[in-house]
């Protein structure tokens, strides 16, 4: 987590899982906005993820935990490529 914010753009291009729980639902022009809230040594951060329209096929629901494949766009905004919730 730590590495993220400090170093997003180096993380351009990359692919990541990330797994968290959804504590606010936006919604976008282009999708939705997912803040997550994410356990990073045993403190939870809140990490946003824009969800395009063709992936947002399932309904998500705050509160809920869900795992995120996401891929790291220009200006290190993370954009979901997958969501399951395990």
């Amino acid at each position: 987590m730590e590495e993220t914010f400090r170093n997003a753009t180096a993380m351009r291009r990359n692919e990541y899982t990330v797994e968290g729980k959804v504590d606010r639902i936006e919604s976008r022009d282009s999708g939705i906005g997912v803040c997550l809230l994410v356990e990073s040594d045993g403190e939870e951060e809140a990490v946003f993820v824009k969800v395009p329209e063709e992936i947002a096929t399932i309904n998500l629901e705050r509160g809920v935990t869900y795992a995120f494949k996401v891929r790291v766009g220009e200006g290190g905004v993370n954009v979901a490529t997958d969501i399951k919730k395990p």
